[in-house]
């Protein structure tokens, strides 16, 4: 595919987001789907193609031929000024069946309007000479299923009904992450999409390198039609995408077990009669590879090793998989409302605390809280354990992103071969999906983990920390602050979700916005709730008075990001936190808090996320090692002289039983 035709597919960050199918009704009995008729329809085909190449195996495995026939375009696309697809292998260069010259042709018929690229598979309604169906995603499904009843005798259940659901869920990341994740990496038109998508793909292979030494094919000794999708990406990897997509750090022949089970699929008839290496390299370097001018085909790689033992059939395998870790959903795709405001998730773990039957129950070493440097919301449970002293009671453990695994959500990064020490798992979304395997959202921090079943418990960062200071208090220190004292409490409630959408969500409402009006609402918000801190904190020391409370730490966790982090993201700021005499100088009296300070690591909240190298950096990219951070937020300040107890910046809890 040339520049012109994948342009209105690359975003503006230069990323790489394919077209959606267009004839996607399904086959089936029920009223509007598409008949299952045999000798009806003609199913369009390019050797080249991964996502055709799929379709046309499964047809063979179940033994399709005679009931779907089928028809092939030429791998290299006509010079016709589109995406289309040519009959120029058949004689006069049309379809014998449905005489035509040009893919285009069946989809212009079934939609004269239609003005996306002419993809394959495509198959078409023989009377009526229409595409019916390009739905390359549940084409094979749509054979394994609603087709059963012309299935040859002793076909493979490629599609078992005990495995669909883990069968859906892989597929869904091998399209993402293998299927189109090549494509994300050739078509990438910026260094970061790029970067991205290589560590993607990558990420993923050595995670399938592992699971296939434990298992022949991905779901056990029987080949299910993740193979399949799997199969054809690896086939095109060495000759394809390897140079072509500049995926290039690895080849599948240099993965011991990647390289022999696609070895091994390839020794059935079904694989290797239908992967012509010839026209897949044509295909990619002639019409899917920039920067080819003189249309040169290569003539390696040496596809002779195909044909050698594979072994796999000789391997005792060790039963079990690795969990399989999913992409994590990005807020700007799934947290956005139509004025483009960003509309935050709301927590799924929200079981509290307490005596009655049903809430969860505060015991000693049960739970394991997960939070991350960069992250407020969890930052602010971390420093609420230590101001009471509960290391003890409740086990912790940092999670953080690692460049090659980004894409998965929090991971064990601190930890020897990235897993909790405790709890073994690689990515925080493994409690997540074991607590609720349907869980659609984002695997967020704060995350209290209970150790005995390995499943969130609780991600409720709006009461966690009041659970901590009530719940928790028979495991507390002898002298542990009162943070949520009785009489106070239902002004802290009132004041903390005051905070919540003005302060603490506001930052984020003003970096996700998608329109410029969603973002002035945040950033009005944002400064006319500042202005009234810093009025309230001209007279208090802190928020309600002389002593720390729950709501000190929830202002302070995202005031401390704002000049270190959050600024990269906003447009002109009307006002650094340093601006502000009194909010600057009450933060600075609870950073030497020890509690504060060890929680609050400001080098890596300032620390540059992105791998951009050219001339204009940000400041913190330049300056984040030269920058004394201790030094600026241990500066002294006068805020004793607003309390009646300069000495003690917390009330005290009565009596604790521990």
């Amino acid at each position: 595919m040339s520049e012109k035709f994948i342009k209105e597919e690359v975003q503006q960050d230069g990323t790489f987001k394919r077209q959606k199918n267009r004839f996607t009704t399904p086959f089936g009995t029920e009223e509007g789907n598409l008949p299952v008729e045999a000798g009806r329809y003609r199913l369009i085909w390019s050797p080249a193609c991964p996502w055709a190449h799929r379709s046309v195996i499964v047809r063979r495995l179940l033994g399709l031929e005679d009931v779907i026939s089928l028809g092939t375009l030429d791998p290299v696309r006509p010079d016709v000024g589109r995406t289309d697809w040519a009959f120029t292998l058949d004689e006069g260069g049309k379809d014998p069946v449905l005489g035509i010259r040009y893919l285009s042709e069946a989809y212009l018929k079934a939609d004269e309007n239609y003005s996306g690229r002419f993809t394959v598979p495509a198959v078409v309604d023989l009377t009526t000479g229409q595409v019916v169906n390009n739905d390359y995603f549940n084409l094979t499904k749509y054979w394994e299923v609603e087709w059963k009843k012309y299935h040859k005798p002793g076909a493979p259940d490629l599609y078992p009904e005990n495995l669909r659901r883990e069968i859906d869920e892989l597929n869904e990341i091998l399209y993402h992450e293998i299927n189109n994740g090549v494509y994300k990496a050739g078509f990438a038109r910026s260094q970061e999409a790029y970067n991205e998508a290589y560590n993607l793909v990558f990420s993923r292979l050595d995670w399938l390198e592992e699971r296939l030494g434990k298992s022949r094919y991905l779901f056990g000794d029987s080949i299910t039609e993740s193979d399949v999708r799997l199969y054809v990406t690896l086939a095109r990897f060495d000759s394809a995408y390897y140079n072509g997509f500049q995926l290039n750090r690895s080849r599948i022949t240099d993965f011991k077990n990647l390289w022999g089970y696609v070895r091994d699929l390839y020794s059935l008839p079904e694989f290797k009669e239908t992967t012509d290496f010839e026209a897949i390299k044509k295909h990619y370097h002639l019409c899917a590879v920039a920067g080819n001018p003189y249309k040169i085909v290569p003539k390696g790689p040496d596809l002779t090793s195909w044909n050698t033992p594979h072994g796999r059939d000789k391997i005792q395998f060790h039963t079990g998989s690795s969990p399989v870790p999913r992409p994590r959903p990005k807020e700007i795709e799934n947290e956005i409302d139509e004025r483009g405001a960003f509309i935050r998730q709301p927590n799924h773990f929200t079981t509290p605390f307490g005596e009655a039957e049903g809430e969860l129950k505060a015991e000693r070493g049960r739970y394991r809280l997960f939070w991350a440097k960069g992250c407020h919301w969890s930052n602010r449970a971390s420093i609420v354990r230590e101001l009471l002293g509960l290391e003890e009671a409740i086990g912790i453990n940092l999670v953080g992103h690692s460049k090659e695994n980004s894409a998965y959500g929090w991971e064990f990064v601190y930890n020897e071969d990235r897993k909790d020490p405790v709890l073994k798992a690689q990515f925080l979304s493994e409690f997540y999906y074991n607590a609720d395997p349907d869980y659609k959202g984002r695997c967020t921090v704060p995350a209290l983990v209970d150790i005995t079943t390995k499943k969130v418990v609780n991600n409720d960062y709006h009461r966690l920390t009041n659970y901590f200071e009530t719940a928790f208090r028979p495991f507390q220190a002898v002298d542990a602050p009162d943070l949520y004292p009785v009489e106070l409490r239902s002004e802290i409630d009132a004041y903390n979700d005051w905070l919540f959408p003005n302060v603490n969500n506001a930052t984020y409402r003003m970096m996700f916005a998608q329109s410029i009006t969603a973002y002035e609402e945040a950033f009005d918000d944002f400064y006319r709730a500042m202005d009234q801190i810093e009025e309230r904190l001209s007279a208090s020391r802190f928020l309600f008075g002389d002593y720390v409370t729950d709501s000190d730490v929830r202002l302070f966790v995202t005031l401390a990001r704002f000049d270190t982090h959050y600024y990269r993201n906003l447009g002109p700021i009307k006002r650094r936190v340093v601006d502000y005499e009194n909010i600057w100088g009450y933060l600075k009296d609870l950073y030497v808090i020890p509690a504060f300070r060890n929680n609050t690591y400001f080098r890596d909240i300032a620390a540059s996320r992105s791998d951009n190298k050219s001339l204009f950096q940000d400041f913190n990219s330049r300056f984040v090692d030269q920058i004394d951070y201790e030094g600026i937020w241990s500066a002294p300040q006068n805020r004793k002289q607003l309390s009646k107890t300069p000495e003690e910046k917390f009330k005290r809890q009565e009596s604790v039983t521990k």
